[in-house]
C-alpha cells in the first residue's frame, strides 16, 4: 500500500469515527426524549393537576433511574442553566406544590398548574421543559466531547497529509518514483 492510500484509509477512517460520534449523539437524544422528554411534554401540555402529576412522577423516576439527579453538564466552566441537580430539584419542587395543591383542594389549581409549568418552561412562549444542554448524553459527556475533537483533528491531519503528498506528487518529488517510471514506459 503507498503512502498516499494509506492516509486516504486513515482519513475514511476518521470521518467514519466522527459519523459514529453523530450517531451515537443521535441516537442519546433520541432515547432520552423517549425515557424522559416526552414525560415532559406531557406534564406541560396536561389538562388537569392530576395528569401533570402523574408525567412529572414518570419523568422524575427516570431521570433516577438513570442517575441524572446531581452534577455539571458544561465541561469547560460551570454554568447554573447546566446544572444537572438544580434543575432536578426544581422538578421535585414542583411536583410537590401540585401535590400539594391537589390534597388541598384549591380551586385555583388551574393557575398552581399554570405556574408551576412556566417555571419549568422559563417561558410562556417555550412550548417544552427546558432541560440542561446536552443531557442526553450526561455523564459521558467529557468521553463524547473528547471523541468528536479527536476525530475531527485526525481528519484535518490526515487531509493536509494527503494534500502534502498530492503536492510532491505533482512536483516529481523522490517520494513518488513510480510516476517517473510511468512516464518513461510509456514514451
Amino acid at each position: 500500500m503507498t503512502k498516499g492510500k494509506f492516509y486516504v484509509t486513515l482519513m475514511i477512517a476518521s470521518v467514519l469515527v466522527f459519523a459514529g460520534w453523530f450517531v451515537a449523539r443521535v441516537n442519546a437524544a433520541i432515547k432520552f426524549e423517549e425515557e424522559v422528554g416526552g414525560y415532559l411534554d406531557n406534564y406541560v401540555e396536561a389538562g388537569n393537576t392530576q395528569t401533570a402529576i402523574e408525567n412529572l412522577d414518570m419523568a422524575i423516576k427516570a431521570l433516577e433511574a438513570k442517575g441524572l439527579t446531581e452534577g455539571q453538564i458544561s465541561i469547560f466552566w460551570e454554568n447554573p442553566n447546566n446544572n444537572v441537580g438544580i434543575w432536578y430539584q426544581n422538578l421535585l419542587e414542583s411536583k410537590k406544590v401540585l401535590e400539594e395543591s391537589l390534597k388541598e383542594g384549591k380551586r385555583d389549581q388551574v393557575i398552581v398548574l399554570e405556574k408551576q409549568r412556566n417555571g419549568l418552561k422559563g417561558s410562556e412562549s417555550n412550548l417544552s421543559v427546558r432541560t440542561p444542554e446536552g443531557i442526553s448524553i450526561y455523564p459521558l459527556n467529557k468521553a463524547y466531547f473528547g471523541w468528536c475533537i479527536l476525530s475531527i483533528v485526525a481528519f484535518i491531519c490526515f487531509l493536509i497529509k494527503i494534500g502534502c503528498l498530492v503536492d510532491a506528487y505533482e512536483f516529481n518529488d523522490p517520494l513518488f518514483p513510480e510516476k517517473d517510471n510511468k512516464a518513461t514506459a510509456g514514451a
